[in-house]
């Protein structure tokens, strides 16, 4: 065998057993992860595609580019599945309604990657100002 198509040939192999461990010790791999206002809510939603060894999903909010910090998590339910979070706690008035919103996912063996970032401005109700303007006079 010519010495160009042996050396083809192990880097070939050498590819190919990096890939199957990468495959192998991955957690998960979001296939979309969007963002959608709703009233006095946001509503989170993405789709996995092959979960493996993937412990959760822990869901992370920064609010006008500060540091993102965890809202909540999501127990994985197998392979190419839908996920769905509401978060009903960006009724506070605050003077920049944008979000940002990310998903940490972690494995099993607590390492972990992060999805790309969405960001979302919430449509908030007057009374729900209203009433968050009110409590915020007896506090």
């Amino acid at each position: 065998m010519p010495e160009f198509l042996m050396k083809n040939k192990i880097l070939t192999i050498i590819f190919s057993v990096i890939l199957f461990s990468s495959l192998l010790f991955a957690g998960s791999i979001l296939v979309n992860f969007e963002a959608f206002a709703m009233d006095n809510s946001i509503q989170l939603e993405w789709d996995s595609g092959q979960e493996i060894n993937l412990l959760e999903y822990q869901i992370e909010r920064s609010a006008s580019g500060g540091e993102f910090a965890p809202i909540g998590n999501h127990s994985p339910k197998g392979s190419n599945s839908h996920y769905t979070y509401l978060d009903e706690t960006v009724f506070a008035k605050i003077t920049d309604r944008t979000y940002s919103y990310r998903i940490k996912i972690v494995d099993k063996d607590q390492s972990f990657t992060y999805s790309p970032v969405v960001t979302v401005t919430p449509i908030l109700s007057t009374a729900r100002e209203t009433w968050g303007s009110i409590k915020a006079i007896f506090r």
